[in-house]
């Protein structure tokens, strides 16, 4: 998860409380969410004008998603 997060010279941010490891990736193409339980992760991706305008760029609508997902891994 760490090497697909820092593909092409990116800097996510590491984001606590979510998963055993979590990292925030704000870019070009939206903003992104790795997460990791255990063996298991996904991938959030929020993107257009509504999360690029947020302060956070979606983070607390991608951490509350993923909250959901995380007890079904």
């Amino acid at each position: 998860m760490v090497a697909a997060a820092h593909g092409n010279g990116a800097s996510p941010a590491p984001v606590s409380g979510v998963g055993d490891e979590a990292l925030n990736l704000n870019g070009s193409n939206g903003s992104l969410l790795y997460v990791r339980k255990g063996s298991s992760g996904f991938l959030l991706t929020m993107n257009g004008p509504n999360i690029d305008s947020l302060a956070d760029h979606g983070l607390a609508k991608k951490e509350a998603l993923a909250a959901l997902i995380l007890p079904r891994l």
